[in-house]
């Protein structure tokens, strides 16, 4: 039971880590190429503007710390830029900080939308019982 429980669940983190990262990244882009004045800052920074939604919601998922402008300036350049500072700042705490806390949630809802007597919500039930108990 345990390992069919495992073969049905594992398509769910790598969904969760491919999707939370590719709206970052499309929404982002969009906004950086939309924005003259981010697009700017960018371009003065001589960094690329594809290049870097798809690096930076990269590197605020898994919290490498890497950032492209030069130096040690970070995102320091961005600092008037809100939405690009809470989409990464979302990125950031929808990777390592509260993965766990989204997984629950995923399974507990998933569980509840699901009837009680396919083998997805066995799954699920069986997840949500070892999680909790650990």
């Amino acid at each position: 039971m345990e390992y069919g429980a495992l073969w049905r669940l594992l398509p769910i983190p790598f969904l969760y880590w491919f999707i939370i990262q590719m709206i970052h990244w499309f929404t982002i882009g969009l906004y950086v190429n939309t924005q003259p004045t981010t697009k700017d800052i960018l371009d003065s920074n001589n960094v690329n503007s594809a290049w870097f939604p798809f690096f930076e919601t990269a590197a605020a998922f898994h919290q490498t710390g890497y950032a492209l402008f030069p130096g040690a300036a970070g995102l320091t350049p961005l600092q008037r830029q809100p939405f690009v500072l809470l989409s990464l700042i979302f990125v950031s705490l929808s990777g390592d900080l509260a993965y766990t806390i989204n997984m629950r949630l995923i399974f507990w809802t998933t569980s509840r939308m699901t009837d009680s007597c396919t083998s997805l919500s066995l799954s699920l039930s069986l997840s949500l019982s070892l999680s909790l108990s650990l």
